[in-house]
């Protein structure tokens, strides 16, 4: 059971946008909270994307290693947004490996039963979807930013990014 508390706080996410109150009381039915304390990890990179998580407090940082062992931030994540998404809705593993960075809460939904309230409430695919989409164009400005401009330009721009989506 999930308390009215933390209702509150993830009702105004973007996941929950113009869903009527029948809608959004079964999607945090189906919902467990998990408490993550700082520090600890989420998900690793390469893990299979078997849960859909949505952050209701606290704050995530999405990491990513490559070939030669070097780790870089993708994103730092908060409140009301989900970790994770765009692997669990195109079933592939996980991408990135998502850490608390403060004491966090999560929302988790298994993956094959946030599916299943997906094709019975339309609305809630439509959320999704815009979800994944302002995270595809969120991306593709940061590609155009990241070639387009000098290297003090790009940082500066890094910057203001970490502290809008840090709070």
């Amino acid at each position: 059971m999930i308390s009215q508390a933390l209702q509150r706080i993830v009702s105004d996410s973007p996941l929950f946008a113009d869903l009527s109150a029948e809608v959004a009381a079964s999607l945090m039915d189906a919902a467990s909270s998990r408490q993550v304390a700082k520090g600890a990890i989420l998900f690793h990179q390469g893990d299979p994307s078997d849960h859909l998580l949505q952050i209701a407090s606290g704050l995530v940082k999405v990491t990513q290693l490559d070939q030669q062992g070097a780790q870089t931030t993708l994103r730092i994540l908060g409140g009301g947004e989900l970790i994770g998404c765009v692997a669990v809705f195109q079933q592939f593993p996980y991408p990135a490996t998502a850490t608390a960075i403060e004491d966090t809460t999560v929302l988790a939904w298994p993956a094959s039963q946030f599916f299943e309230l997906m094709e019975r409430y339309p609305t809630l695919t439509e959320n999704s979807l815009r979800i994944v989409g302002t995270r595809a164009k969120e991306l593709v400005e940061r590609v155009v930013a990241m070639t387009g401009k000098r290297v003090e330009q790009r940082i500066a721009g890094a910057l203001l990014r970490l502290g809008e989506q840090a709070g």
